[in-house]
């Protein structure tokens, strides 16, 4: 199943903290609050250095989309400086954090999972031209972070074309394969989210 998120329907949704607001672009169970999802894909903008909100046994991702770079204190870890150009960094949701701006101000990708239940993995996809891509996982997000592209997705044996804009996603529930094509330089977000497999030996 398949379905596309635009820009501009998305929900607006104070942080749990309440220092500021994010924008919802997903969360399973569909309609879940702070304190229920599994799973949750969000961006924010960030002006000023703060407390990131905790959410008990959440993993995090964090991207900085655009704006000034920013360091990440994580109690218990060394801290680290993300920027635009920044791999995806991971962290617990359960630790006291601080953002540190070094600048103005930056927007941010985050993506959480419940610890026990979930896994997630977030990549940056850098395209120019064209690229197929397939996956067999439980949900995947493919987000337009800078850009644009048109998506066609094989479904059933039959393609569909989609357009894809600015922030727009693309969110697909079980196996999929879909050809991306760019008119121009382009970079997707690609969030694959899993079932949480306990090691039987561990």
């Amino acid at each position: 199943m398949q379905r596309v998120l635009r820009a501009a329907d998305y929900r607006r949704t104070p942080w749990k903290n309440g220092l500021g607001e994010s924008i919802q672009i997903a969360v399973g169970p569909e309609g879940a609050g702070l304190e229920a999802f599994d799973w949750r894909v969000s961006m924010a903008r960030v002006e000023t250095s703060g407390p990131f909100s905790e959410f008990a046994a959440v993993d995090r991702t964090l991207i900085v989309l655009n704006g000034c770079s920013m360091r990440l204190e994580v109690s218990g870890s060394p801290s680290i400086t993300l920027g635009p150009e920044s791999p995806p960094h991971s962290f617990v949701g359960d630790r006291p954090t601080q953002g540190l701006l070094n600048g103005a101000g930056l927007t941010d990708f985050n993506v959480m999972t419940r610890r026990g239940r979930l896994v997630h993995r977030v990549e940056r996809v850098p395209l120019n031209g064209g690229v197929t891509v397939g996956h067999s996982g439980l949900t995947s997000l493919w987000f337009v972070a800078h850009g644009r592209v048109t998506a066609a997705v094989a479904d059933t044996g039959l393609d569909s074309e989609i357009e894809l804009g600015l922030h727009d996603s693309l969110l697909i529930t079980g196996p999929y394969e879909i050809t991306f094509q760019s008119v121009e330089p382009t970079e997707l977000l690609r969030v694959e989210i899993a079932e949480y497999y306990r090691n039987s030996t561990g």
